[in-house]
């Protein structure tokens, strides 16, 4: 009990005193390029967020060339109210799972503009938080 209790204390200290706040589904539209080709990257998912800290699993599909591949990714970053969102996180498509970094900048309350890149990945879009 006592190592949980540190733990919660550390955590709420990390997140500036935070509870968990701005839990949101998140929509995502991305160009993106992913082995080579160019296409559609549509996705949601659900962001639970602790102060500044998230977790984001997302769900949808590349479309490209009239094909289409779900992919499943999961992200866990940091924002800066009003300023920035960096991430980590990791994407699967096809068999392979390959790490990327994500960095999104508000346009308006609820809507940013969101850059992903890693190996044979690039995407740049937005996403909405619901």
């Amino acid at each position: 009990m006592k190592g949980f209790k540190a733990l919660v204390a550390i955590l709420v200290t990390a997140t500036g005193g935070a509870a968990a706040q701005a839990n949101s589904v998140q929509l995502e539209a991305d160009g993106a390029r992913s082995y080579g080709q160019w296409g559609a990257e549509l996705g949601v998912g659900y962001r639970w967020q602790l102060g500044m800290l998230d977790i984001t699993p997302l769900g949808g599909g590349f479309i490209a060339n009239g094909d289409s591949r779900a992919f499943a990714r999961l992200e866990a970053g940091v924002s800066i109210p009003l300023v920035a969102r960096v991430a980590v996180g990791a994407r699967y498509i096809g068999s392979q799972v390959k790490p990327y970094g994500s960095v999104g900048m508000p346009l308006i309350p609820r809507l940013s503009i969101k850059a992903n890149g890693g190996p044979h990945y690039a995407a740049l879009g937005l996403s909405l938080g619901l």
